[in-house]
């Protein structure tokens, strides 16, 4: 079964309560702006799922606030 990736980059706002919770995530700067990254692995890409669902889905509906953009990937 293939594995995909779905890639979150959420506010870095959000470090601190992904800290107090635990959730593995990379800080990244992009063109001068400091994300918080996270990886997730699926089995399916969830085409029929909008970005702040499989946010909820995926990692809580509280980080849905810090979602910045998302990046499916095959």
């Amino acid at each position: 079964m293939k594995k995909y990736r779905i890639i979150f980059y959420l506010d870095v706002d959000s470090k601190n309560m992904l800290d107090n919770n635990e959730i593995n995530y990379e800080l990244k700067t992009i063109e001068k702006y400091e994300y918080c990254v996270i990886k997730k692995w699926t089995n399916s890409l969830y085409q029929k799922i909008n970005d702040d669902n499989l946010l909820s889905k995926l990692l809580g509906s509280e980080y849905q606030e810090f979602l910045t953009f998302t990046y499916r990937v095959y």
